[in-house]
């Protein structure tokens, strides 16, 4: 069969109407049915665009000229804006913002992870979309003989120096300008990533929710840094700094952090509160960059956990342990995994930090330790917040086997958060109960989403039991110890403050051995009986021990 050729070639001048945003904030609309993508361009304009690019499936333009705009089209503010890779969206209201990060969300999950579209929620908005990044980092280059730094250009290594960010904290702009500064009146040579010379590779800056206090790390090539007691002078002058750290990173990557750091003055670490917790964070530590938002996006992972002091709740991908804290006093355990060393150790300090004496951390790949855990202990509900990439094989077969009634997923990515519900869905028994994005990335693309898994709900499994009570009672009287089940139920809810069924019992009695009648539990031809899950059958064998049954 013959290919069909585009309808488009090269610097082909076409008027356009544009239909939808992409997830890099392109508008894409349709030319005689193929796909043209526009830059620039919003949902419901009509553009002249100039064709630079074609391929079979599409083609990219460049935007020429608006014809009918959006009524959602603003100005953007910032001087850098279709510059720097920052930010996306800024020529789009912040309510048209939200509308199209909920439709994207919306699209993806509906048509990747197989998510009916009535459990997504509305998504929850920022109250103040500028000056919400408590984090920055700002690569270093040179503009002849002077230093600069800035941020990448979109798509590219390439350097735009800036003099403000109106989505970073204006105490971090202040910090920033402070060391560019710092490092023109000192001919500080910056790094040239094509050479790998020079020395001053990244300046990166955090500051806390009140902003009086900041941490500042310079990631240089060499170990040396000259008139960095200057630098700390300024810095204690007329900033909110407290400390000032080097990070080695000599290799030719473009991985920001080395694997050494040297503090040069202050305290390293630092603390940070989100309500009543708080909690200490190093340079090579994650945490989400717009506390207020942070704050909404926590209360939520609590109520989808709905915990009630009972549980155990493992905390994968923990970072320095914010979520599983956060929940903390409505869990009976947290046990946190988390594969960077430095945040495992900001964790166990945050812990007794916090007052927290239900927490503990292990180091190592969460996927994989939570895989070896659940083989030995139970767990009730698990939250789990994993980079980009989304979650491994390992946590798939985890969930599966772990008896979790609930997964509460933390997610970045709308992609590999589809691929994994519905992952989740098909190979570990768990459904989709609720959705709910939160806007922690302002003037871009990004959304955060918190999903609630449920466990497939075995009261909707079509299942029959005969329950001889009496006949059971009078079974029980040739054993050592004796229990009705009423009296073993009874037990375990005082016990445990959990209820179990007599089918659980049953099966429990079965792996002991007990002498059972027959066709005690008969499945019916339509559905499938469940099994027990491990904390009840924990709590069950307890109840036999306490009875001397066994």
């Amino acid at each position: 069969m013959k290919e069909l050729s585009a309808p488009v070639r090269k610097n082909q001048d076409i008027t356009l109407t544009i239909d939808s945003l992409g997830s890099d904030a392109q508008g894409i609309g349709r030319y005689d049915g193929f796909v043209v993508f526009v830059p620039g361009a919003l949902p419901a304009e009509t553009v002249e665009a100039h064709i630079i690019k074609v391929t079979a499936s599409y083609a990219v333009a460049k935007l020429v000229r608006i014809l009918a705009g959006s009524a959602q089209r603003v100005a953007p503010p910032c001087p850098y804006f279709g510059l720097c890779g920052g930010c996306s969206l800024q020529h789009l209201s912040y309510e048209g913002q939200v509308a199209e990060k909920q439709r994207m969300l919306s699209d993806v999950l509906t048509r990747v992870g197989g998510v009916q579209s009535d459990v997504i929620r509305p998504m929850i908005a920022a109250q103040d979309p500028w000056h919400y990044r408590n984090k920055g980092a700002f690569p270093a280059g040179m503009d002849g003989a002077v230093p600069v730094m800035g941020l990448y250009a979109q798509r590219s290594h390439r350097i735009i120096p800036i003099e403000d960010c109106l989505i970073q904290q204006k105490a971090i702009v202040d910090i920033l300008r402070c060391v560019q500064e710092w490092a023109r009146e000192h001919h500080i040579c910056a790094y040239d990533e094509n050479t790998n010379t020079g020395n001053l590779r990244h300046v990166v800056i955090r500051c806390n929710e009140k902003e009086d206090a900041a941490a500042v790390t310079l990631v240089t090539r060499e170990k040396t840094l000259p008139m960095f007691d200057d630098l700390i002078e300024r810095l204690r002058a007329h900033t909110c700094a407290v400390c000032l750290v080097q990070n080695i990173n000599p290799r030719a990557t473009n991985v920001i952090f080395g694997a050494h750091s040297t503090t040069l003055w202050g305290e390293a670490e630092q603390c940070v509160a989100l309500n009543e917790r708080r909690f200490v964070v190093s340079d090579l530590s994650f945490f989400q960059v717009n506390y207020p938002q942070t704050v909404r996006l926590y209360d939520t992972v609590r109520d989808f956990a709905a915990l009630d002091g009972s549980q155990t709740l493992l905390d994968a991908y923990c970072g320095v342990g914010s979520i599983g804290q956060y929940l903390a006093d409505a869990c009976r355990e947290v046990i946190g995994f988390e594969i960077v060393p430095q945040a495992v150790e900001n964790a166990r300090s945050n812990a007794l930090l916090n007052g927290l004496t239900n927490c503990r951390y292990e180091l190592g790949d969460a996927d994989e330790l939570l895989e070896k855990l659940v083989q030995t202990t139970p767990a009730d509900v698990i939250v789990v917040d994993p980079p980009r990439k989304g979650v491994g094989a390992p946590f798939i077969r985890a969930a599966k086997q772990s008896g979790a009634q609930r997964i509460v997923y933390v997610s970045c990515n709308p992609g590999t958060l589809a691929r994994d519900i519905s992952l989740l869905r098909q190979e570990a028994g768990y459904r989709v109960e609720a959705i709910q994005p939160v806007d922690l990335f302002p003037q871009t693309t990004h959304v955060e989403t918190v999903v609630l898994l449920g466990r497939e709900n075995v009261d909707e499994v079509q299942y029959a039991y005969i329950d001889y009570e009496t006949k059971d009672a009078e079974y029980l009287k040739g054993l050592q110890g004796s229990a009705t089940y009423k009296e073993i139920k009874a037990w375990i809810k005082q016990e445990y403050d959990m209820n179990v069924t007599n089918l659980y019992i049953a099966q429990i009695k079965d792996k002991c051995g007990f002498a059972k009648r027959d066709n005690y539990n008969i499945g019916s031809e339509s559905g499938r009986v469940p099994t027990c899950p491990p904390e009840k059958e924990k709590a069950i064998l307890g109840a036999f021990k306490h009875f001397g049954m066994m």
